[in-house]
């Protein structure tokens, strides 16, 4: 908090609620003291929904960071329209850095092949619609493959999905971003 009511920031960009926290409380500071204040950046790299935000150990640094900072940024539309529908809060699309090189096209698969890599049971992720689709996708192409991995459990969605889509599915662990 006093080096950022001390410096002469024209900006400060936090990615955490707690630093963004301070940096609102900073800026209000330098106002108090008649000194040019920071503008204030937040990113989010996550989805900022209600539940999520009012269930954090954060809670009040996040209600704060929502309510005050100059700038809220989120990583998509989608993230962003959380922020807009839960908070009634104006956000700004800042997409996340991608080390480009390291995502260079390869041979394109023999089979059609998909690849999930999210939160497997957060409903607004979509996963129940994808299962089905992948249903509807291997009426035509018997061959597709659908590859799962992240955190939560599928096992219930795999239960309800249409029937024959389990056939088409692999779960895998959650590896790491080099794998």
């Amino acid at each position: 908090l006093l080096p950022l009511a001390r410096g002469g920031f024209d900006a400060v960009h936090s990615l955490a609620p707690h630093d963004a926290a301070a940096s609102i409380h900073a800026a209000r500071l330098r106002r108090v003291l008649r000194r040019e204040p920071h503008r204030t950046v937040y990113e989010d790299l996550g989805n900022p929904y209600r539940e999520k935000i009012l269930g954090s150990h954060e809670k009040r640094a996040r209600l704060r960071v929502v309510a005050d900072v100059d700038v809220y940024a989120c990583m998509s539309e989608f993230s962003r329209r959380f922020l807009q529908r839960d908070f009634d809060r104006a956000g700004t699309v800042v997409p996340g850095g991608v080390r480009a090189a390291d995502f260079a096209p390869r041979p394109r698969h023999d089979q059609p092949t998909i690849l999930f890599s999210g939160a497997l049971d957060r409903p607004e992720k979509h996963v129940a619609l994808l299962l089905e689709a992948v249903g509807r996708l291997a009426e035509t192409r018997p061959d597709v493959r659908l590859h799962l991995s992240g955190p939560g459990d599928v096992e219930p969605l795999l239960a309800a999905a249409p029937a024959g889509v389990r056939a088409h599915v692999d779960v895998l662990p959650l590896g790491d971003p080099d794998g």
